[in-house]
């Protein structure tokens, strides 16, 4: 039975799990994990999740969800709480031990990223699911932290609104506690704020922001409309026309910063002597090897850090362009260059590389200095997969691209 065949009925949780489980190991260890009884009365998190698929195949039809929409939200209700396996925890709450599973929608993105395409997905269903996944808790947070119209905003630009309220609808009324109505009730709530805000199926909720960048120059465009966007998200300013006037001295002349993001393997060197020849390179391992003669010697670590730092302030001081090549896989790590290019006024760009693992291993078979498979096999299992916020500008580069 093929994938396409498993979305275009109503599949229990069960086949999808005998189906995609060869190749997402976790979906096995649904069974098992057990959630607080205090928010899942229903069991464990595998018969949580069918609970969720029953109650999302009538959505679908009410909604009259279709296509590649449609196969993307049956992935994510399957998928969305693929993490708990390795991040449920028994804590003290009060002096009661808790059932948590801290983070486990970020970790679930973060799993799924380099596995998606080894299901033979399209692209576009790919970038879907992730974004469902990884932004399911938001809608009910949305709404309890009384959140303003600019956080639903960014919330538009990373993910469909209509498919994350039919997926959080379907989660709440898949389960059994004793604050289902309430949780509900803020659920419908965040569709109606988002809907009154305008960003609920607004395909480009920054349409305002491309027509006072529309005039600008190919080279400032991209950079203004970037930052723009960050400054209206964080409430730095509150309409787009402010950033036109906060960037005209320097719109015309800043760096511009790329930091690279991916594993070993993934194609990072080959990226850069086609897309950045004549950039100032950063290049973490080479300055291993001029401190210690071996570039994958870790031993000085902070230095290496510290000095990688100096050399990205000297290019950003002088307004070269600069690659930061690491795999920057953990988000605090490749935080690092892209706040000094914020403060240096310089248009950052984060590259991603989003491939497979096999792909990776066969890349790595062809390099000069081979990395140890069970070290690109760690590089993935502990990856943060970047959001589009991350950085002004954020590229995701894949194998056919």
């Amino acid at each position: 039975m093929s994938i396409d065949t498993l979305l275009d009925g109503k599949t229990s949780l069960d086949a999808f799990v005998a189906k995609l489980g060869p190749k997402l190991e976790l979906l096995h260890e649904l069974k098992g994990t057990p959630q607080d009884p205090q928010w899942h009365a229903e069991g464990d998190v595998h018969v949580h999740t069918n609970m969720v698929l029953d109650a999302l195949y009538p959505l679908l039809e009410q909604h009259n969800v279709q296509g590649d929409r449609r196969k993307a939200l049956i992935l994510a209700a399957v998928f969305h709480d693929i993490a708990k396996p390795i991040t449920t925890r028994h804590v003290e709450m009060d002096g009661v031990t808790r059932i948590t599973s801290p983070r486990h929608a970020d970790k679930g993105r973060s799993y799924l990223a380099y596995r998606l395409r080894s299901l033979a997905l399209s692209w576009n269903v790919v970038d879907m699911v992730l974004a469902l996944v990884g932004h399911h808790h938001d809608p009910k947070q949305l709404v309890v932290r009384n959140s303003p119209s600019r956080v639903y905003r960014r919330l538009a630009r990373l993910c469909d609104l209509e498919l994350l309220y039919l997926l959080e609808m379907a989660d709440i009324t898949g389960r059994i506690c004793e604050d289902k109505d309430q949780q509900l009730e803020h659920v419908e709530m965040f569709r109606e704020f988002a809907t009154e805000y305008q960003w609920y199926g607004n395909q480009n909720p920054y349409a305002d922001v491309d027509e006072i960048t529309v005039e600008l120059n190919e080279n400032a465009r991209p950079f203004v409309r970037g930052e723009a966007i960050r400054g209206l998200e964080s409430g730095l300013i509150t309409m787009p026309a402010e950033e036109l006037a906060r960037s005209y001295g320097y719109r015309d002349s800043f760096s511009h910063l790329v930091v690279l993001c991916g594993p070993s393997g993934s194609g990072k060197t080959t990226w850069i002597d086609s897309n950045a020849a004549d950039y100032d390179v950063v290049n973490l391992d080479s300055i291993r090897g001029e401190l210690t003669g071996d570039p994958a010697d870790q031993s000085k670590n902070g230095t290496v850090r510290q000095l990688s730092k100096e050399r990205l302030k000297e290019s950003l001081r002088a307004h070269r362009n600069v690659v930061w090549d690491a795999s920057n896989l953990r988000r605090d790590f490749r935080s690092l260059p892209i706040q000094l290019g914020y403060d240096y006024k310089a248009f950052v760009t984060l590259v991603v590389f989003q491939t497979t693992l096999s792909e990776v291993l066969s890349r790595n078979k062809s390099r000069a200095r081979q990395v140890p498979e069970e070290a690109i096999r760690r590089q993935i299992e502990t990856a943060e997969f970047p959001y589009l916020d991350e950085a002004c500008e954020v590229i995701i580069t894949r194998p056919e691209d």
